[in-house]
Protein backbone atom coordinates (compact mmCIF):
# COMPACT_ATOMS: atom_id res chain seq x y z
CA UNK A 1 0.00 0.00 0.00
CA UNK A 2 2.85 2.37 0.84
CA UNK A 3 4.64 1.61 -2.41
CA UNK A 4 1.47 1.79 -4.52
CA UNK A 5 -0.46 4.83 -3.23
CA UNK A 6 2.15 6.53 -1.04
CA UNK A 7 0.63 6.01 2.39
CA UNK A 8 3.04 6.16 5.28
CA UNK A 9 3.63 2.97 7.26
CA UNK A 10 1.34 4.06 10.11
CA UNK A 11 -1.45 5.05 7.72
CA UNK A 12 -1.12 1.78 5.80
CA UNK A 13 -1.29 -0.25 9.01
CA UNK A 14 -4.38 1.70 10.08
CA UNK A 15 -5.97 1.01 6.68
CA UNK A 16 -5.39 -2.73 7.11
CA UNK A 17 -6.71 -2.67 10.68
CA UNK A 18 -9.85 -0.85 9.57
CA UNK A 19 -10.40 -3.53 6.93
CA UNK A 20 -10.56 -6.18 9.64
CA UNK A 21 -12.81 -3.96 11.79
CA UNK A 22 -15.31 -3.51 8.96
CA UNK A 23 -15.44 -7.23 8.22
CA UNK A 24 -16.08 -7.92 11.92
CA UNK A 25 -18.75 -5.20 11.99
CA UNK A 26 -20.77 -6.65 9.13
CA UNK A 27 -20.33 -10.17 10.50
CA UNK A 28 -21.72 -9.01 13.83
CA UNK A 29 -24.68 -7.39 12.07
CA UNK A 30 -25.59 -10.69 10.46
CA UNK A 31 -25.31 -12.50 13.80
CA UNK A 32 -27.28 -9.86 15.71
CA UNK A 33 -30.07 -10.06 13.12
CA UNK A 34 -30.11 -13.89 13.26
CA UNK A 35 -29.31 -14.07 9.58
CA UNK A 36 -32.15 -11.65 8.82
CA UNK A 37 -34.70 -14.40 9.36
CA UNK A 38 -37.15 -13.52 12.13
CA UNK A 39 -40.68 -14.46 13.26
CA UNK A 40 -43.38 -11.80 13.00
CA UNK A 41 -46.50 -11.09 14.98
CA UNK A 42 -49.54 -13.33 14.57
CA UNK A 43 -53.27 -12.85 15.01
CA UNK A 44 -54.05 -16.46 15.94
CA UNK A 45 -52.19 -19.46 17.43
CA UNK A 46 -52.37 -21.28 14.08
CA UNK A 47 -50.75 -18.44 12.17
CA UNK A 48 -47.06 -18.53 11.30
CA UNK A 49 -45.40 -15.55 9.67
CA UNK A 50 -41.72 -14.89 9.03
CA UNK A 51 -39.67 -12.03 7.66
CA UNK A 52 -36.73 -13.23 5.53
CA UNK A 53 -34.29 -11.06 3.63
CA UNK A 54 -33.00 -12.73 0.49
CA UNK A 55 -29.72 -11.93 -1.31
CA UNK A 56 -30.11 -9.46 -4.15
CA UNK A 57 -27.72 -11.09 -6.60
CA UNK A 58 -24.54 -9.66 -8.08
CA UNK A 59 -23.19 -6.48 -6.47
CA UNK A 60 -20.71 -4.19 -8.15
CA UNK A 61 -18.11 -2.64 -5.83
CA UNK A 62 -16.12 0.35 -7.14
CA UNK A 63 -13.41 1.37 -4.68
CA UNK A 64 -11.19 4.48 -4.42
CA UNK A 65 -7.40 4.83 -4.15
CA UNK A 66 -7.27 6.62 -0.80
CA UNK A 67 -8.38 3.68 1.39
CA UNK A 68 -7.56 0.96 -1.12
CA UNK A 69 -7.98 -1.94 1.30
CA UNK A 70 -10.35 -0.71 4.02
CA UNK A 71 -13.10 0.60 1.75
CA UNK A 72 -12.74 -2.25 -0.71
CA UNK A 73 -12.94 -4.84 2.09
CA UNK A 74 -15.74 -3.07 3.91
CA UNK A 75 -17.98 -2.58 0.89
CA UNK A 76 -17.36 -6.13 -0.33
CA UNK A 77 -17.85 -7.71 3.11
CA UNK A 78 -21.31 -6.18 3.52
CA UNK A 79 -22.42 -7.70 0.23
CA UNK A 80 -20.72 -11.08 0.68
CA UNK A 81 -22.01 -11.63 4.20
CA UNK A 82 -25.56 -10.96 2.99
CA UNK A 83 -25.17 -13.79 0.49
CA UNK A 84 -24.44 -11.79 -2.65
CA UNK A 85 -21.61 -12.27 -5.11
CA UNK A 86 -19.29 -9.34 -5.79
CA UNK A 87 -17.64 -7.96 -8.91
CA UNK A 88 -14.91 -5.72 -7.54
CA UNK A 89 -13.21 -2.89 -9.40
CA UNK A 90 -10.30 -1.23 -7.56
CA UNK A 91 -9.03 2.24 -8.41
CA UNK A 92 -6.69 2.25 -11.42
CA UNK A 93 -4.16 3.82 -9.01
CA UNK A 94 -4.38 0.87 -6.59
CA UNK A 95 -4.82 -2.39 -8.52
CA UNK A 96 -2.18 -4.33 -6.57
CA UNK A 97 -3.73 -3.65 -3.17
CA UNK A 98 -7.06 -4.74 -4.63
CA UNK A 99 -5.44 -7.91 -5.90
CA UNK A 100 -4.12 -8.61 -2.40
CA UNK A 101 -7.69 -8.44 -1.10
CA UNK A 102 -8.69 -11.09 -3.64
CA UNK A 103 -5.81 -13.30 -2.51
CA UNK A 104 -6.74 -12.86 1.17
CA UNK A 105 -10.37 -13.80 0.55
CA UNK A 106 -9.36 -16.86 -1.44
CA UNK A 107 -6.96 -17.97 1.29
CA UNK A 108 -9.78 -17.51 3.82
CA UNK A 109 -11.86 -20.07 1.89
CA UNK A 110 -14.30 -17.89 -0.04
CA UNK A 111 -15.90 -20.04 -2.77
CA UNK A 112 -14.69 -19.59 -6.33
CA UNK A 113 -16.79 -17.06 -8.21
CA UNK A 114 -18.09 -15.34 -5.09
CA UNK A 115 -15.62 -12.49 -5.49
CA UNK A 116 -14.44 -11.44 -8.94
CA UNK A 117 -11.69 -8.90 -9.60
CA UNK A 118 -11.65 -6.63 -12.65
CA UNK A 119 -9.34 -3.71 -13.26
CA UNK A 120 -8.35 -1.30 -16.00
CA UNK A 121 -6.38 1.90 -16.45
CA UNK A 122 -9.47 4.11 -16.66
CA UNK A 123 -13.23 3.99 -16.14
CA UNK A 124 -14.36 1.38 -18.67
CA UNK A 125 -14.94 -1.43 -16.16
CA UNK A 126 -16.89 0.91 -13.90
CA UNK A 127 -19.07 2.06 -16.79
CA UNK A 128 -19.69 -1.57 -17.76
CA UNK A 129 -20.80 -2.44 -14.22
CA UNK A 130 -23.18 0.53 -14.10
CA UNK A 131 -24.67 -0.32 -17.51
CA UNK A 132 -24.96 -4.11 -17.03
CA UNK A 133 -28.50 -5.42 -16.44
CA UNK A 134 -26.94 -8.39 -14.63
CA UNK A 135 -25.69 -6.24 -11.76
CA UNK A 136 -28.38 -6.11 -9.08
CA UNK A 137 -26.81 -3.47 -6.84
CA UNK A 138 -23.86 -1.15 -6.70
CA UNK A 139 -21.66 0.52 -4.09
CA UNK A 140 -19.25 3.33 -4.97
CA UNK A 141 -16.87 5.62 -3.09
CA UNK A 142 -15.46 8.59 -4.98
CA UNK A 143 -16.20 12.04 -6.27
CA UNK A 144 -19.57 13.77 -6.18
CA UNK A 145 -19.51 14.26 -9.95
CA UNK A 146 -18.97 10.58 -10.77
CA UNK A 147 -21.28 9.42 -7.97
CA UNK A 148 -24.19 11.52 -9.19
CA UNK A 149 -23.73 10.22 -12.74
CA UNK A 150 -23.81 6.63 -11.44
CA UNK A 151 -26.89 7.34 -9.33
CA UNK A 152 -28.80 8.85 -12.24
CA UNK A 153 -27.95 6.06 -14.68
CA UNK A 154 -27.92 2.91 -12.56
CA UNK A 155 -31.66 2.78 -11.80
CA UNK A 156 -32.91 4.36 -15.03
CA UNK A 157 -34.44 1.11 -16.31
CA UNK A 158 -35.58 -0.39 -12.97
CA UNK A 159 -35.09 0.31 -9.25
CA UNK A 160 -31.78 -1.09 -8.02
CA UNK A 161 -29.98 -0.31 -4.74
CA UNK A 162 -27.10 2.13 -5.21
CA UNK A 163 -24.94 3.15 -2.23
CA UNK A 164 -22.69 6.17 -2.61
CA UNK A 165 -20.02 7.71 -0.37
CA UNK A 166 -18.99 11.02 -1.92
CA UNK A 167 -16.70 13.90 -1.07
CA UNK A 168 -17.78 16.90 1.01
CA UNK A 169 -16.63 20.28 2.29
CA UNK A 170 -17.49 20.44 6.00
CA UNK A 171 -15.59 23.04 8.05
CA UNK A 172 -13.81 22.82 11.37
CA UNK A 173 -15.02 25.41 13.90
CA UNK A 174 -12.56 26.68 16.53
CA UNK A 175 -14.44 28.40 19.36
CA UNK A 176 -13.20 31.06 21.75
CA UNK A 177 -12.96 28.47 24.55
CA UNK A 178 -11.11 25.84 22.48
CA UNK A 179 -7.84 24.25 23.53
CA UNK A 180 -5.86 25.87 20.71
CA UNK A 181 -2.96 23.43 20.87
CA UNK A 182 -5.34 20.50 20.37
CA UNK A 183 -7.34 22.40 17.77
CA UNK A 184 -4.25 23.19 15.70
CA UNK A 185 -3.00 19.61 15.99
CA UNK A 186 -6.41 18.25 14.99
CA UNK A 187 -6.70 20.52 11.98
CA UNK A 188 -3.14 19.65 10.96
CA UNK A 189 -3.79 15.92 11.11
CA UNK A 190 -7.12 16.26 9.36
CA UNK A 191 -5.77 18.47 6.60
CA UNK A 192 -2.42 16.90 5.80
CA UNK A 193 -2.68 13.21 6.68
CA UNK A 194 -2.24 11.37 3.36
CA UNK A 195 -1.83 14.81 1.79
CA UNK A 196 -5.50 15.58 2.43
CA UNK A 197 -6.60 12.99 -0.13
CA UNK A 198 -9.72 11.78 1.67
CA UNK A 199 -13.33 12.82 2.08
CA UNK A 200 -12.82 13.38 5.81
CA UNK A 201 -9.95 15.82 5.28
CA UNK A 202 -10.08 19.27 6.86
CA UNK A 203 -10.12 21.85 4.09
CA UNK A 204 -11.41 25.04 5.76
CA UNK A 205 -11.54 26.45 9.26
CA UNK A 206 -13.66 29.06 11.03
CA UNK A 207 -11.81 30.42 14.08
CA UNK A 208 -13.36 32.83 16.57
CA UNK A 209 -11.86 36.31 16.20
CA UNK A 210 -10.59 36.28 19.79
CA UNK A 211 -8.37 33.24 19.14
CA UNK A 212 -7.84 33.40 15.37
CA UNK A 213 -4.39 34.98 15.52
CA UNK A 214 -2.98 32.49 18.04
CA UNK A 215 -4.62 29.53 16.29
CA UNK A 216 -3.17 30.66 12.96
CA UNK A 217 0.28 30.98 14.51
CA UNK A 218 0.13 27.47 15.97
CA UNK A 219 -1.18 25.89 12.77
CA UNK A 220 1.40 27.56 10.54
CA UNK A 221 4.25 26.59 12.90
CA UNK A 222 3.14 22.97 13.01
CA UNK A 223 2.63 22.83 9.24
CA UNK A 224 6.07 24.29 8.56
CA UNK A 225 7.66 21.45 10.55
CA UNK A 226 5.97 18.61 8.66
CA UNK A 227 8.31 16.30 6.79
CA UNK A 228 7.24 15.40 3.25
CA UNK A 229 9.21 12.57 1.72
CA UNK A 230 9.57 8.86 1.04
CA UNK A 231 6.53 7.29 2.76
CA UNK A 232 8.56 4.21 3.68
CA UNK A 233 10.78 6.36 5.92
CA UNK A 234 9.74 6.70 9.55
CA UNK A 235 10.42 10.45 9.63
CA UNK A 236 8.03 11.25 6.75
CA UNK A 237 4.68 12.63 7.83
CA UNK A 238 3.21 12.33 4.35
CA UNK A 239 4.37 11.14 0.96
CA UNK A 240 3.59 12.13 -2.63
CA UNK A 241 0.14 12.85 -4.00
CA UNK A 242 -1.36 10.02 -5.98
CA UNK A 243 -0.65 10.98 -9.61
CA UNK A 244 0.21 13.69 -12.12
CA UNK A 245 -3.37 14.94 -12.26
CA UNK A 246 -3.39 15.58 -8.49
CA UNK A 247 0.05 17.20 -8.74
CA UNK A 248 -1.14 19.58 -11.45
CA UNK A 249 -4.39 20.27 -9.60
CA UNK A 250 -2.47 21.30 -6.47
CA UNK A 251 -0.52 23.87 -8.48
CA UNK A 252 -3.62 25.24 -10.15
CA UNK A 253 -5.37 25.61 -6.76
CA UNK A 254 -2.42 27.54 -5.34
CA UNK A 255 -2.44 29.92 -8.30
CA UNK A 256 -6.21 30.29 -8.07
CA UNK A 257 -5.93 31.14 -4.37
CA UNK A 258 -3.30 33.80 -5.06
CA UNK A 259 -5.30 35.28 -7.92
CA UNK A 260 -8.40 35.38 -5.74
CA UNK A 261 -6.75 37.43 -3.01
CA UNK A 262 -5.63 34.60 -0.74
CA UNK A 263 -2.47 34.93 1.33
CA UNK A 264 -0.22 31.85 1.38
CA UNK A 265 0.93 31.55 4.98
CA UNK A 266 3.01 28.42 4.45
CA UNK A 267 3.61 26.01 1.56
CA UNK A 268 2.20 26.79 -1.85
CA UNK A 269 4.92 25.07 -3.84
CA UNK A 270 5.92 21.71 -5.27
CA UNK A 271 8.91 19.91 -3.76
CA UNK A 272 11.34 18.74 -6.42
CA UNK A 273 14.81 18.97 -4.91
CA UNK A 274 17.15 16.05 -4.26
CA UNK A 275 15.37 12.76 -3.51
CA UNK A 276 11.97 14.38 -4.20
CA UNK A 277 12.82 15.17 -7.83
CA UNK A 278 11.21 12.04 -9.25
CA UNK A 279 7.85 12.10 -7.49
CA UNK A 280 4.69 14.13 -7.08
CA UNK A 281 5.60 15.85 -3.82
CA UNK A 282 3.87 19.06 -2.71
CA UNK A 283 4.16 21.28 0.35
CA UNK A 284 1.33 21.29 2.92
CA UNK A 285 -0.31 24.67 2.43
CA UNK A 286 -2.29 27.07 4.59
CA UNK A 287 -4.15 29.96 2.91
CA UNK A 288 -5.75 32.92 4.68
CA UNK A 289 -7.97 35.83 3.61
CA UNK A 290 -9.78 34.06 0.78
CA UNK A 291 -13.20 35.66 0.17
CA UNK A 292 -15.91 33.46 1.62
CA UNK A 293 -17.63 33.17 -1.77
CA UNK A 294 -14.42 32.01 -3.46
CA UNK A 295 -14.69 28.68 -5.28
CA UNK A 296 -11.91 27.10 -3.23
CA UNK A 297 -13.52 28.18 0.02
CA UNK A 298 -16.90 26.82 -1.02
Amino acid sequence: MTLEVGKTRSEALADAEESADLIRYYSQQVEDASGFDRPMGKLSPRERTRDILKPYGVFGVIAPFNFPLALAAGMSAGALLAGKTVVFKPSPDAPTTGLKLLEILREAGLPAGAFSYLTDSGAEVGKTLVASPNVSGLVFTGSKKVGFAIYQNFSAARPRPCFLELGGKNPTVVTASADLEKAAEGVLRGAFGFSGQKCSATSRVYAHRDVASRFRELLVGKTRNLVVGDPTKRESYTGPVINRRAYDAYQSYVEEARAGGGRILVGGKVLADGPLANGYFVAPTVVDELPRDHRLFC
